[in-house]
């Protein structure tokens, strides 16, 4: 939709019934939605849970880099992670993907599988998950429920203050019934 492209910077100035928005955002979406490959009794399962329920996912692989990107990186972390989950599948993994195949080896060799022979098929996997946690499941039930305004941007609901709560119980429920857990989720104000 056309606020997807929209540049972040214009979104304080967005109106939905003359109010400001406020911004619901899933952190560490894409990670967290990889947990669902996992079969139910793999040993690193647990360890990849605690740390994407956390929300820590992108810190937790910038701390096992022999040179760290820092916070101050963190967005040239995440594209070079995003690289390792959707990109071409190499014979030589970059440095970022050798520390999640070193940490994370059932969940590595499990999207190298699914991205051959078409690299482009995890990230429509996933896609297609967020899609029917954020549109089907959170939209659906807002359309069909209470019916309150609400935008999405990918993983994120865009709203107003006087439904901000609802929201976001809506958003975590959605991913509590599909992974039995749910990520954190960041609020941004633009009033």
């Amino acid at each position: 939709n056309n606020l997807t492209s929209l540049p972040r910077l214009l979104r304080p100035y967005l109106r939905l019934d003359n109010k400001p928005l406020v911004e619901i955002d899933v952190a560490n979406c894409q990670p967290f939605l990889l947990v669902g490959l996992y079969d139910g009794n793999e040993p690193e399962k647990e360890l990849y849970k605690s740390i994407v329920e956390h929300g820590r996912f992108y810190e937790e692989i910038d701390r096992l880099l022999e040179t760290p990107f820092g916070k101050d990186r963190r967005d040239e972390l995440k594209v070079e992670v995003l690289k390792c989950f959707f990109g071409r599948v190499k014979s030589t993994p970059s440095k970022v993907s050798s520390v999640i195949l070193r940490q994370f080896p059932v969940l590595f060799q499990k999207i190298q599988e699914i991205k051959t022979p078409d690299h482009r098929e995890c990230a429509l996997l996933l896609q297609r998950r967020e899609a029917d946690i954020v549109i089907d499941g959170v939209i659906g039930k807002i359309a069909r429920g209470p019916q309150f305004p609400a935008l999405t941007i990918h993983d994120s609901i865009l709203t107003t203050a006087d439904y901000l709560t609802d929201a976001k119980e809506l958003l975590s429920g959605e991913f509590r019934t599909r992974f039995g857990f749910a990520p954190p989720l960041k609020m941004t104000d633009y009033a």
